[in-house]
């Protein structure tokens, strides 16, 4: 009697790997078979079934064909025609142990992180429709260029494990994207609630109003608490090169040596009877560029 597969790990970080090979078996092996008989390659159309089982069985909405063919190209490395790639073999290797390009992460490890970002953050908006997710940043940039300023999309992070990023149509009519949010990211502040923050995002791709998509998922504000202090909440903003200045310490050395303010240090001392080092300004440059090791 063959048993279901079971592997035996000794260390949590094995896990991920542990489940490609419980799941890769489960879905291959012949039930009449040699033990530990398992295909070394598989169909990619077949992969995919498998993989968008996986989605269903954790969110409730199956992956689409795009999504499928998306895969299909991210496992295999290149193009794949969209109408035939369901016959194309792709060995075990390319699935859970093999680097995808530039990156330091296998297909699997990619593809199980942001399973578990939909299953724990995202599961709602996934089985809404909200979410395009399985789109390169290029494919994105092609479609918001096709829509008003103000419209945005969400993907799932090439690069980042587990991250979900914002791409959106500026009113400069570029195209830019948010640095992705991870799972300790969304624990803080859901996602909708951040998309509510950004004035920038006016409608969800195609056409559709942001409040339309999102609003019932937003958190309800509470004004004063109970015992009598007022709520302060957290906010996503996209800084502004105005704002970016303002952090700048050469601006304020540039301030503190503007020759146009009219009054000087030594006449404020004057007016309201302190003292004032007139030498303000070449002191505070002499800190600013003091020795980082004193």
């Amino acid at each position: 009697t063959i048993s279901v597969p079971v592997v035996v790990i000794v260390h949590g970080n094995q896990k991920i790997h542990a489940l490609s090979t419980i799941i890769w078996d489960n879905a291959f092996s012949e039930v009449k078979r040699i033990p530990f008989n398992v295909p070394t390659e598989v169909k990619l159309g077949e992969l995919a079934e498998v993989l968008s089982r996986q989605f269903y069985e954790h969110t409730r909405r199956h992956l689409s064909e795009d999504n499928m063919h998306f895969l299909a190209e991210k496992i295999s490395g290149h193009e794949v025609d969209k109408q035939n790639f369901f016959n194309i073999m792709v060995p075990w290797t390319k699935f859970s142990k093999d680097l995808l390009p530039e990156q330091n992460f296998t297909f699997w490890d990619w593809f199980y992180n942001i399973l578990q970002l939909t299953r724990e953050h995202l599961a709602e908006l996934w089985a809404d429709g909200l979410i395009i997710g399985f789109l390169t940043r290029q494919s994105a940039e092609m479609l918001l260029m096709t829509k008003a300023p103000g419209t945005f999309l969400l993907r799932f992070s090439d690069t980042q494990l587990g991250g979900i990023s914002v791409a959106y149509r500026n009113v400069n009519n570029k195209v830019e994207c948010l640095v992705p949010f991870v799972s300790n990211d969304l624990k803080i502040r859901k996602l909708a609630d951040r998309l509510n923050d950004f004035n920038q995002f006016v409608q969800l791709f195609p056409e559709i109003p942001k409040d339309t998509a999102f609003s019932k998922y937003y958190t309800k504000i509470e004004n004063q608490a109970s015992n009598g202090y007022v709520f302060t909440q957290l906010k996503n903003c996209i800084p502004s090169e105005t704002d970016k200045e303002l952090g700048n310490y050469e601006n304020i050395n540039n301030i503190m040596n503007d020759t146009t303010l009219g009054t000087s240090f030594s006449e404020i001392g004057s007016m309201t009877n302190m003292s004032f080092d007139t030498n303000m300004s070449t002191s505070y440059e002499s800190w600013n560029h003091r020795n980082p090791n004193e």
